[in-house]
C-alpha cells in the first residue's frame, strides 16, 4: 500500500489528494503481477502458510497462468474488471485499516468503509514527492530483506531485489528490435548509429528518480550516453524530443507494448517528466 502511494504521489495532477480504491487495485495488480514471477526457475515463498498462501500472489499466479505471463493482454480483456474486484475487495478487507487503523488520527489518508477513494491528508502528497526516493528505497529494502528471509537459498539481495522491483530483463530485451526501427536505428540523444548486439535501454526520467518503468520512458541510446547521462535528467531540448516522440508514434509505442506486456501510460509518464524536473529547477 505505502509503494503504490509512493508511486502513485508523483503521478498525481497538482492538487489531487483523492484516490479511487479503483486505481489502487491496479496498481496493486501490477505490482503483484511482477512480485508473483519465477525467481531462478523456482516460485518464491511470499509469506503465509501452506493452506493460506499470500492471496494478491495467489491472484497474481493465477492471472499470470491465464495470460501467459502478458500483462496488456490481462490489461485489455474483459478479464481486468474481474481482476480489479477481487484486488479491491482484498484491499478494503485487509489492506486499508493495517496502514490507517481507524480511530487513529489519519496521517497519510482517510477512508470510509465503503467509499470508492481515499483521501489523502494536507500535506501527504507533498511529503511522498520529496521523499519519494528516500521511501522507495527504504520500502524495497525491506521488502527485498522479507522475502529473502523466507526464501533463505537465495544469496544475492541486489538480484532479488532486481528481480522483485526492476524490470523483467527479457521485456526489455524484446523492445530493442521494434524501438530500432522507431528511431531510425540511432541513438535517441546523439543520432549515433547503433547497432542491436551493443545498444543499451535507458530510462529518460532516470530510474534513481522515479522508478517509473512505463514503455514511453525508454529510450534507446549508446553505452557511453547511459553512463553519461546516469542519475541526471536531461536537457531540456531533449525532454521536447522525447515528449514529442511519445505523442507521434502513441500507437505505435502502445503497439510495442501490447507485444511484449509493458505498462503503457502516457499521462502518467508526463505527470512523472513535470513533477521530476519542476523538482529540479
Amino acid at each position: 500500500m505505502l509503494k503504490a502511494l509512493c508511486d502513485m504521489a508523483i503521478e498525481l495532477p497538482d492538487g489531487e489528494r483523492a484516490i479511487s480504491i479503483d486505481a489502487l487495485a491496479d496498481r496493486f495488480i501490477l505490482i503483484y503481477w511482477e512480485q508473483s514471477r519465477e525467481f531462478a526457475g523456482a516460485d518464491l515463498n511470499h509469506g503465509g502458510g501452506a493452506k493460506t498462501p499470500s492471496r494478491a500472489i495467489t491472484l497474481a499466479k493465477e492471472w499470470r497462468a491465464g495470460f501467459g505471463n502478458n500483462f496488456w493482454r490481462m490489461q485489455q480483456s474483459p478479464h481486468i474488471v474481474v481482476a480489479r474486484r477481487e484486488m479491491r475487495d482484498l484491499i478494503r478487507r485487509d489492506v486499508l485499516w493495517r496502514l490507517q487503523p481507524p480511530g487513529e488520527r489519519p496521517f497519510i489518508y482517510r477512508h470510509a468503509p465503503r467509499a470508492d477513494h481515499i483521501q489523502l491528508v494536507q500535506g501527504a502528497v507533498a511529503a511522498m514527492r520529496e521523499l519519494h526516493m528516500l521511501l522507495s528505497d527504504l520500502i524495497e529494502s525491506q521488502w527485498t530483506r522479507w522475502i529473502q528471509r523466507r526464501n533463505p537459498a537465495i544469496v544475492s539481495e541486489n538480484t532479488l531485489r532486481d528481480h522483485l522491483f526492476g524490470i523483467h530483463r527479457r521485456q526489455i530485451r524484446r523492445i530493442v528490435p521494434r524501438l530500432l526501427e522507431l528511431q531510425d536505428g540511432r541513438s535517441f540523444y546523439s543520432d549515433k548509429e547503433l547497432h542491436s548486439h551493443s545498444v543499451h535501454v535507458d530510462h529518460f526520467i532516470p530510474w534513481s528518480v522515479s522508478r517509473h518503468d512505463a514503455l514511453g520512458n525508454l529510450v534507446l541510446c549508446t553505452a557511453n550516453e547511459n553512463i553519461r547521462f546516469s542519475d541526471s535528467l536531461k536537457p531540456a531540448k531533449l525532454r521536447k524530443s522525447w515528449e514529442r516522440r511519445n505523442s507521434e508514434l502513441a500507437k505505435e509505442l502502445a503497439s510495442l507494448a501490447h507485444a511484449t506486456g509493458l505498462r503503457w501510460d502516457p499521462s502518467a509518464t508526463a505527470a512523472v517528466a513535470a513533477w521530476a524536473y519542476r523538482t529540479a529547477s
